[in-house]
């Protein structure tokens, strides 16, 4: 088990917000999270931040692409080790939830100043889990130029959140032109379609 040890207290903190956040939105769409849901939907909302004016580089923490095709978080895997370990994250049949008392302090927190904006961020990625299908927007993701390109590693590389925000800027004006009806307000779902995300299910 990984410890969070070499955490800063800031990336500790924010990655414990972010795995309630993850655990507790998927449990209302699909009853639950893996860890490697919590991975992905983490990465989707960083590239959100940046998206809307926040820096690439001050999401929290990093990830790293492997050569699965999907992101990795090394301050989310410990977190998620030592809330699995205290009973924070229960582990069920559809996957970790929040115990009653970490999902309350979950709503407090939202309700909050300081990290009220990211914790709505969060939940309306989570959401289109209720749209697209957690298998397609995995299948989607891959697709990443970063992601792609790690599929040929023999070990993880660490994601260039610059980079990634180019990306997305330039699939969302692609997206844009291509079918001038989408709504502009759901710029992660115009990333996954023009990732190939229209097989989710």
């Amino acid at each position: 088990m990984s410890t969070t040890s070499h955490l800063t207290d800031r990336q500790r903190l924010l990655a414990r917000i972010d795995c309630i956040t993850i655990c507790s939105a998927l449990r209302i769409t699909i009853g639950g999270a893996s860890p490697t849901d919590v991975y992905l939907f983490a990465f989707l909302s960083s590239l959100l931040f940046a998206f809307r004016g926040g820096s690439p580089d001050s999401w929290g923490y990093q990830f790293l692409a492997t050569s699965s095709g999907r992101p990795f978080s090394e301050a989310l895997s410990a977190v998620l080790d030592e809330m699995i370990a205290t009973r924070q994250l229960l582990e069920g049949q559809d996957g970790l939830r929040p115990n009653p008392q970490v999902e309350t302090s979950l709503s407090l927190i939202g309700q909050g100043d300081t990290f009220s904006e990211r914790v709505g961020l969060i939940e309306e990625v989570c959401n289109l889990s209720a749209i697209k299908g957690v298998p397609g927007i995995g299948r989607a993701v891959t697709r990443e130029s970063q992601l792609a390109r790690a599929a040929a590693l023999t070990s993880p590389r660490l994601i260039d959140p610059s980079e990634a925000n180019r990306t997305v800027v330039e699939l969302t004006a692609a997206a844009l032109a291509a079918n001038p009806d989408w709504d502009k307000a759901v710029p992660t779902f115009l990333w996954l379609s023009q990732w190939g995300a229209s097989d989710a299910g």
